[in-house]
C-alpha cells in the first residue's frame, strides 16, 4: 500500500498506529522512514493505570520506546490524543509538552472522547469536553506559550467541530499566527485547508509583516525575536538562488510550525444534524457513499463488516461485536 501511494502526484502519505508493531518491526520503521511517511501515533496518557483503562492493556512503555524510535529515524509524526473528562484530561499539557519539545513531532490532534461503540460502554459517568474547555486547558498548562484567542474554528467546519491553533517555531521560540496577521491575513493563509500550504502569497505576507513589525505597527508582537524567527523561515522557503516544488516547499515549511487540532465529535449524547451538514470529516463506505464520521460511528459503523460482525454461541442469541483495534 505504501508503494502504491509513492506517486509524484500525492504530496503527503501519512500512516495511522499505535506504535506497537514499530517498536518490533526495525524492517517496517526503515521502510516507513525512506518513504518519507508521515505517522499519526495514538497517545492518551503518561500513567499506566489510564492506559489500561483507555486500552485495556498496560503499553505505556511500548508508546514510549515507539517515540524513541520515531525521532532517532526523524519521522514527522502527530500526537493523536483522544481526551476523556474525568479520566486523562489533567494529562493534556504534558501532551503538548511532548510537542513543543520535541522537533520531529509536528502537530498534537486532540479528539474529545465520544462513547460510542464496544469501547464507549466501559466509562460511566459519561462526560463531555466542549472545544473552549480542551482550550483552557492548554492555555492553563502553557500560559507562556498560547492563549485562547490563538485558537480559532478550521474554515469550512463547524465551529463547534474543530478548533485549530497554528504557531511559527525556531529554536525554542514560538509565535502564534493569530498574533502576527490580522484575521483576512489569517484567512488567505489558511483558507479552508486543514494543512497550511506556503505558496508565493505567504512571501508576500511574511516580506510585509517584517516591515511592519520593523516599523513597531505590531503591537502584539516582541520586535528583534518575530523578525530573526520571520527572516529565517523566509530564507528556507523562498531560497533566492534555486527553485523548489510546492511540496518541497511544504515539506520545509513544516519544520518551522507546530500546529494543535482540537476534534470534537459527536455522540447520542451531543448529536447536532447542524453539526453533520457542514462536516468535513468524510468516511467511504463500500458504496462509495461519503458519510459525515460521526453518523457513520453512529448509524452505520455496525453495517459495516470491516469493522463489526456477526457472532453466536451455544448459551447466548446471536449477537453484533465491534472488531477493535
Amino acid at each position: 500500500l505504501l508503494a502504491h501511494a509513492r506517486r509524484k502526484e500525492i504530496g503527503r502519505i501519512t500512516l495511522n498506529t499505535n506504535g506497537i508493531r514499530l517498536v518490533n518491526d526495525a524492517k517496517l520503521v526503515k521502510e516507513i522512514a525512506e518513504a518519507g511517511v508521515y505517522l499519526v501515533l495514538s497517545f492518551n496518557t503518561l500513567k499506566p493505570d489510564i492506559t489500561m483503562q483507555m486500552h485495556g492493556a498496560d503499553i505505556l512503555e511500548k508508546k514510549l520506546e515507539c517515540l524513541k524510535i520515531l525521532e532517532a529515524h526523524k519521522i514527522p509524526t502527530t500526537l493523536l490524543n483522544v481526551c476523556a473528562k474525568g479520566v486523562n484530561e489533567t494529562e493534556l499539557g504534558q501532551v503538548v509538552d511532548l510537542m513543543l519539545k520535541h522537533e520531529f513531532v509536528r502537530s498534537l490532534t486532540v479528539q474529545t472522547m465520544t462513547y460510542t461503540g464496544f469501547g464507549g460502554r466501559s466509562f460511566s459517568p459519561r462526560q463531555h469536553l466542549p472545544i473552549d474547555e480542551v482550550i483552557g486547558l492548554i492555555v492553563s498548562a502553557h500560559p507562556d506559550i498560547f492563549r485562547a484567542s490563538d485558537f480559532t474554528p478550521l474554515p469550512g467546519t463547524h465551529p463547534l467541530c474543530y478548533s485549530v491553533a497554528y504557531v511559527f517555531h525556531h529554536n525554542g521560540r514560538f509565535l502564534p499566527l493569530r498574533r502576527l496577521f490580522t484575521s483576512e491575513e489569517y484567512e488567505q493563509i489558511v483558507g479552508r485547508k486543514y494543512l497550511i500550504h506556503p505558496d508565493e502569497g505567504l512571501h508576500e505576507l511574511l516580506r510585509n509583516k517584517i516591515d511592519e513589525i520593523w516599523a513597531g505597527s505590531v503591537p502584539d508582537v516582541e520586535g528583534e525575536p518575530a523578525l530573526a524567527l520571520l527572516k529565517t523561515i523566509i530564507g528556507e522557503l523562498y531560497p533566492s538562488r534555486r527553485s523548489i516544488t510546492p511540496f518541497e516547499r511544504q515539506k520545509i515549511a513544516e519544520k518551522f510550525f507546530k500546529t494543535i487540532y482540537i476534534h470534537a465529535h459527536m455522540d447520542e449524547d451531543t448529536f447536532d444534524t447542524s453539526r453533520v451538514v457542514r462536516c468535513g470529516d468524510l468516511v467511504p463506505d463500500a458504496s462509495k457513499i461519503f458519510i459525515p464520521a460521526c453518523s457513520y460511528n453512529l448509524f452505520y459503523r455496525m453495517k459495516d463488516e470491516r469493522f463489526w460482525h456477526e457472532s453466536s454461541s451455544d448459551d447466548a442469541p446471536e449477537k453484533k461485536e465491534q472488531i477493535t483495534s
